[in-house]
């Protein structure tokens, strides 16, 4: 958009469902825009939509276009507007979220907020044209992504069945420090992932993008439970405290709760960015594995199983969790 609602030259991408479309619009008011039925301001030729990038195939939503540095639009009312751009043009970027049902333009009132940059909007000169599209995810971006999988995928699963299969474990307390070092490194992990995503989007994100927020409330949720649970394991009372029994159920529990959320919230997360296969078989295998953490501390810890079945079951465990994290980090950070 260029320009305010008042007199505002307008270039919107839609989609619905798995269509795209380019439309031009103009505004005379602040009320709903003048949609025309051909390219006013842009040069036909370069309108590119998709869900796809067709430079590279990386999944998302994809639009550009070339505007002209000149052309008049007007309403249904004859009021007219001659838009002439040049270097010092000030351009500004609406994102809108949620599900079209139609093609019709919908419209938000005064209480919205629009964003001055979003990500993926950039205007090159060239030939006294512009060019606006939509770029693929920033390095900041794909880190978080990259980070959680690592942490809720792997990390601290492993960390929850080396306590849960501590029995396997001969050597005294290498359960232990397996258990430990993982855990540290997985929060360590999920962390940065916190982190990085908060100063790529410059802060928390917009209640009115209902799946945005809700994976961004729980991801603090997630944070909140796996740091506590790492401070309350240095706390831990003594092996003949009266109050270790209680630690070890509650430790239990916030750990459990922690790595249910993350599961979900990753299979959230990769769908939202449309890799919803992705999504399915993360959330499915990643559920399938953290099953055995308790299977193992509960079931097979007190059968007559050889041991080397027990052997034998931990590692096809650990080769899933490998695989699925491999899988889905690869997969997210080539089409994101």
């Amino acid at each position: 958009m260029a320009g305010d609602m008042t007199i505002a030259d307008l270039f919107i991408c839609k989609r619905l469902g798995n269509a795209t479309k380019l439309v031009s619009a103009y505004s005379t008011k602040n009320s709903r825009p003048t949609e025309y039925s051909n390219y006013t301001g842009i040069l036909a030729q370069t309108v590119e939509t998709s869900l796809r990038n067709p430079k590279n195939s990386t999944l998302g939503f994809w639009c550009s276009f070339t505007m002209t540095t000149n052309h008049t639009k007007m309403d249904s009312a004859n009021s007219s507007t001659t838009f002439i751009y040049n270097k010092s043009s000030k351009y500004h970027a609406i994102e809108a979220y949620g599900q079209l049902t139609t093609w019709d333009l919908t419209f938000h009132d005064g209480t919205a907020v629009a964003k001055d940059v979003i990500d993926g909007f950039y205007i090159n000169e060239k030939n006294k044209e512009y060019k606006v599209a939509a770029t693929q995810g920033t390095k900041l971006f794909k880190s978080h992504g990259a980070l959680m999988i690592l942490a809720w995928g792997f990390f601290i699963p492993a960390g929850g069945l080396f306590a849960a299969a501590r029995y396997i474990f001969q050597k005294g307390g290498l359960w232990f420090n397996l258990h430990r070092a993982f855990m540290i490194m997985g929060v360590l992990l999920n962390i940065a992932g916190f982190v990085v995503i908060f100063v790529e989007k410059g802060g928390f994100v917009d209640p009115g993008y209902a799946l945005g927020y809700t994976h961004a409330v729980m991801g603090c949720m997630v944070m909140g439970y796996s740091l506590t649970n790492v401070i309350r394991g240095f706390l831990r009372p003594d092996l003949e405290s009266p109050r270790r029994r209680k630690f070890k159920v509650t430790h239990f529990l916030f750990a459990g709760l922690a790595i249910v959320l993350a599961n979900t919230n990753i299979t959230t997360g990769l769908y939202m960015v449309s890799l919803k296969a992705s999504a399915i078989a993360f959330g499915v295998l990643s559920g399938i594995c953290m099953l055995f953490i308790p299977i193992f501390h509960f079931w097979l810890s007190s059968d007559d199983l050889p041991m080397p079945i027990h052997n034998l079951v931990l590692t096809g465990v650990f080769v899933v969790l490998i695989a699925n994290t491999i899988a889905s980090a690869t997969e997210f950070l080539l089409n994101t």
